[in-house]
């Protein structure tokens, strides 16, 4: 039996809601302009998109690395053993330098999907020694901070038993749409649920009032949680600064409310919104240029402009 072709089908999530919202162009680069560049015949600009997607700046990265460890230590009390802070900090730092080298040397453009492209070499922007070793350091602290938290020793409290699935991309159907949300970390505590989001930045998150009600509406389906049973914090482990929101049924509706709109907004703008196709012309660029400085898709969308 021949195997069904694979399909780039229409799916919403808060991060491809912030990527439209943030520039048109971008988005349809990242979501329609990649499509088949993986394969080895692919046409060379649809190839240098599909490698620009996976392009990360070194502040994602470092975040990315923290989410990996904090997820790994979860994983593995959830097995059984005990996590050792010394342990995941030194995997911690060992997968970021190799990163880093393999990123220095280029190494991507033979295996985009599989090896770091960090936006600084990528596009061979000045950054000094000392700027790196800061990033590794805020790395290696919020992981002690996660060690140290609060919330890890109310999970432990909690019974690892009642822990829930850790960093795994789940998803729910909300009037036909998947919705996909990726809990960092859940679980049982009396009758309710807890929904932990680390975060690693410096800024707040101005949507976390969505993120966090996607979370409920995911919960509410999959674990039949009512809304006041639901506990979400954003923890932010390199500030060390926690949002607690106690989760009413408003949440959900405000959560539910956005997405429908924010779906519209999205497939108003293709050729075909049943098959799921768009043509770039349809996807202007963000007005304010200035945006377009940090944006990984600047050499296929911009490459004449420097900044």
């Amino acid at each position: 039996m021949k195997a069904a072709a694979f399909q780039n089908t229409f799916s919403w999530s808060k991060s491809r809601d912030e990527l439209f919202r943030e520039c048109h162009r971008k988005y349809y680069y990242d979501k329609y302009g990649f499509w088949e560049g993986w394969r080895r015949d692919a046409d060379p600009e649809r190839r240098e998109i599909y490698l620009l997607k996976q392009v990360k700046s070194r502040r994602m990265w470092m975040g990315e690395k923290v989410h990996a460890a904090v997820e790994n230590a979860l994983k593995t009390l959830m097995g059984g053993a005990e996590a050792s802070r010394e342990a995941v900090i030194q995997e911690l730092t060992d997968v970021m330098r190799r990163d880093f080298r393999l990123s220095r040397a280029g190494a991507y453009e033979g295996d985009p999907k599989r090896v770091t492209a960090l936006f600084e070499h990528v596009y061979a922007l000045p950054v000094s020694d000392e700027e790196w070793v800061r990033l590794h350091e805020t790395a290696v602290r919020s992981v002690q901070e996660f060690f140290a938290s609060d919330i890890l020793k109310r999970a432990r409290a909690a019974g690892i038993e009642h822990w829930l699935p850790v960093e795994e991309m789940q998803s729910f159907s909300f009037e036909g749409i998947p919705v996909y949300v990726k809990l960092d970390f859940a679980f049982r505590e009396g009758g309710g649920i807890v929904i932990v989001d680390w975060k690693t930045g410096m800024g707040e998150d101005v949507d976390v009032t969505v993120q966090l009600g996607c979370y409920a509406l995911y919960a509410s389906e999959r674990w039949a949680a009512r809304p006041r049973d639901i506990e979400a914090i954003e923890y932010n482990l390199n500030t060390r600064s926690i949002k607690r929101v106690e989760i009413v049924e408003a949440h959900l509706e405000w959560a539910r409310h956005y997405i429908r709109n924010s779906v519209q907004a999205m497939r108003k703008m293709l050729a075909d919104p049943q098959a799921n196709t768009a043509r770039i012309e349809d996807f202007e660029r963000v007005s304010d240029r200035t945006k377009c400085k940090w944006c990984n898709f600047r050499r296929v969308c911009l490459p004449d402009v420097t900044f």
